[in-house]
C-alpha cells in the first residue's frame, strides 16, 4: 500500500481541453515507453548471451509510465516542463493507493512505483537480478534535477490514466493573465476543491520564488 504522499507534475498548458480534463477528472496521462524522453530509459548491462532482446522489445510495448516529482520549486522542471515557467505545477496525492506496490512486479492489476535511483553506472542483470522491472527505478545523474517518482503499470489498453487528488495548482512565475483568468474560471465553474497559488504574486526574491538556492532546500514555504 502506498502511504498519502504528496508529488508534483510540471506541465506546460497550451491545450486547455487537456487541462481541463485533468483538472475535472483527476487524472494523469501515462505514456507509452516509447514516448519517454530519455533514449537511455531501460539501459542496462547483460552478459549473459541467451538474454533475448526482441523478448524485451516486445515487453516494452504494453508499459505505461506516470511520471512525478518530490519538488515543486526547481527552476529548471519549470523552464523544461511547464512551458519555461508559462506553465503550471500540479500539487498530487495518489488517489488510487489501494491499488499502488512499491517495486513489485509489473502488472496490468496494479500500478507500481519506484523512487528513481540516479547512478552513474547502468543495473547489470546477473541471473534476472535485478529485474527487468526493477532497471526502471535507475537513471543517469544526468536526470537528477527531475526528482522523479514513476508509477509503472503493463496494459494493453491505448488511453492509461493515474487517478490522483490535486491539492494545489502553482502558477508559474510567467504564466499569462488570460491562462490565469481560465483555471480560476474552471475552479470556480466547476466547483474543484484545489487551492491556487501564484507564484509571481509571491515575487521572485529571498522572501519569494528564490530559483537560486539548491532544489533539495526549502525556497520557500506557502501557508495555504
Amino acid at each position: 500500500k502506498i502511504m498519502r504522499e504528496i508529488y508534483y507534475k510540471y506541465r506546460g498548458v497550451k491545450d486547455l481541453n487537456r487541462l481541463a480534463n485533468i483538472l475535472k477528472n483527476n487524472t494523469l496521462w501515462a505514456s507509452k515507453y516509447k514516448e519517454l524522453n530519455d533514449p537511455m530509459e531501460w539501459f542496462f548491462i547483460c552478459k549473459d548471451e541467451q538474454f533475448d532482446q526482441k523478448i524485451l522489445d516486445e515487453y516494452k510495448g504494453d508499459v505505461r509510465i506516470c511520471s512525478l516529482s518530490k519538488s515543486f520549486n526547481y527552476g529548471l522542471m519549470w523552464a523544461m516542463y511547464a512551458d519555461e515557467h508559462r506553465g503550471i505545477c500540479l500539487e498530487v496525492e495518489i488517489d488510487d493507493s489501494e491499488n499502488c506496490k512499491e517495486k513489485s512486479s509489473l502488472s496490468d492489476k496494479y500500478w507500481t512505483k519506484y523512487t528513481v535511483e540516479y547512478k552513474n553506472e547502468p543495473a547489470e542483470i546477473k541471473k534476472n537480478y535485478p529485474s527487468l522491472d526493477e532497471v526502471l527505478g535507475v537513471k543517469s545523474p544526468q536526470w537528477i534535477h527531475e526528482q522523479e517518482v514513476r508509477f509503472v503499470k503493463k496494459t494493453t489498453e491505448e488511453k492509461c490514466f493515474l487517478k490522483v487528488n490535486i491539492k494545489k495548482v502553482y502558477l508559474g512565475v510567467r504564466t499569462r493573465d488570460e491562462t490565469k483568468s481560465i483555471i480560476y474560471g474552471m475552479k470556480a465553474c466547476f466547483d474543484l476543491k484545489f487551492d491556487i497559488i501564484d507564484l509571481a504574486s509571491l515575487g521572485v526574491n529571498n522572501l519569494g520564488v528564490n530559483f537560486w538556492k539548491d532544489y533539495k532546500g526549502n525556497n520557500f514555504s506557502i501557508d495555504a
